[in-house]
């Protein structure tokens, strides 16, 4: 299901996602042993659920500031990356993956050269403000038997969500 926020930041986005706001989350530490982070360990659950062929075209839709497809370039590094980040983490994330092809832009911004064999959508489409169309954007540019891996909160079982004011959609498992 999908539950509509009014108000929180909408209209405001390009304000509130600059560099000056957008700061990396803290993580939790453990001295235990090294703890793998969000990013990390999506990809560990995604490679489980598909093995990936070598090579292939990956877009990190929403890439902030490229964890995700800094992890996977150094376990697949055949693979062409590209990413799409409209916010303020574009630069660094441009930095930590020189090799991967990305937009500073909105995705209805971008003709991408071609059709993705994968395509990341982690914690992004809570953000937007016409998440539907962004989808029907990314059907569009996800290939022929492609694949398509998305990370959202539940706002089922995270009722807090509720008040976080730049999620301006509540998803729900249906």
């Amino acid at each position: 299901g999908f539950i509509f926020n009014a108000e929180g930041v909408r209209g405001r986005t390009a304000d509130v996602y600059t560099p000056e706001n957008w700061k990396p989350k803290p993580q939790v530490l453990s001295f235990a042993g090294q703890v793998k982070g969000q990013q990390e360990r999506a990809l560990a659950v995604f490679e489980e659920l598909h093995p990936l062929p070598a090579p292939g075209r990956i877009l990190d839709f929403g890439a902030g500031r490229g964890q995700f497809l800094r992890h996977f370039a150094e376990r697949h590094p055949h693979w062409e990356l590209f990413a799409l980040e409209p916010g303020g983490g574009q630069l660094e994330h441009a930095r930590a993956i020189p090799q991967a092809t990305s937009w500073n832009k909105a995705f209805h911004e971008v003709n991408l050269p071609c059709k993705m064999d994968v395509i990341v959508v982690m914690s992004v489409l809570e953000h937007m403000e016409r998440p539907l169309e962004a989808l029907r954007w990314i059907a569009a540019n996800l290939a022929d038997g492609g694949l398509l891996y998305m990370q959202h909160p539940d706002f089922a079982n995270l009722p807090g969500d509720l008040l976080c004011v730049d999620h301006l959609g509540k998803l729900t498992v249906p």
